[in-house]
């Protein structure tokens, strides 16, 4: 999911506890992601990690810091008073939503009631360049009424929850974050196929 870093440059580790306080640290590899997120979970914090790579420590988890992605991703919101009311009924949404917009199958990580989307490149996608496609994947959610997180798919710097750890928001009841498929990797033409972004995206950027 994450693209390569370079010499210098680093992902994010983010964690939200039980007083809903964020903190982040920006770090310069994988193994280092899971080792704060570990802390995290002995504490019994939400672990989450974000999607792009970033060019400066010191600058922080900012859009504008993100060198490049190397997916496109949605959140998709089931349970009480949510778009969908379990997951099942999310997930036919979703196979729905990628059957008429002929997206190949995601990865599905189950987040908690819920579950998290990716389609998963061969190659990193520089921030500008892979803005209009995500933009365009959020359009083809809101025209086919699929109900996700809209705030989620174009956003360069959005985290989401690690596999392997816990959704906590019930102490008695943490709930396990797990990868449900993996998806095979996806070509960047066929994705930029199929996630063409039409004219009014392209003036809107």
């Amino acid at each position: 999911v994450l693209p390569p870093l370079e010499e210098g440059e680093h992902y994010c580790s983010f964690n939200i506890d039980n007083d809903d306080n964020r903190r982040q640290f920006l770090v310069p590899s994988i193994d280092e992601v899971i080792s704060k997120n570990k802390e995290w979970h002995a504490k019994d914090y939400n672990a989450f990690f974000a999607l792009g790579k970033f060019a400066v420590k010191e600058n922080g988890r900012y859009a504008t810091n993100v060198v490049s992605l190397k997916s496109f991703f949605l959140d998709l919101d089931c349970g009480e008073g949510k778009p969908y009311p379990d997951l099942n009924s999310g997930l036919a949404a979703l196979q729905q939503f990628c059957k008429v917009t002929k997206l190949p199958k995601p990865t599905i990580v189950k987040s908690g009631r819920g579950a998290h989307i990716y389609w998963i490149l061969e190659e990193p996608i520089l921030r500008d360049e892979w803005k209009p496609y995500a933009e365009q994947l959020k359009k083809l959610c809101i025209d086919n009424n699929f109900e996700v997180d809209y705030a989620v798919p174009a956003d360069v710097a959005r985290v989401l929850r690690t596999p392997g750890f816990n959704h906590i928001k019930d102490l008695n009841n943490p709930i396990p974050v797990e990868i449900l498929y993996l998806a095979p990797i996806v070509s960047n033409a066929k994705m930029k196929e199929l996630l063409a972004p039409d004219e009014d995206i392209l003036k809107s950027l």
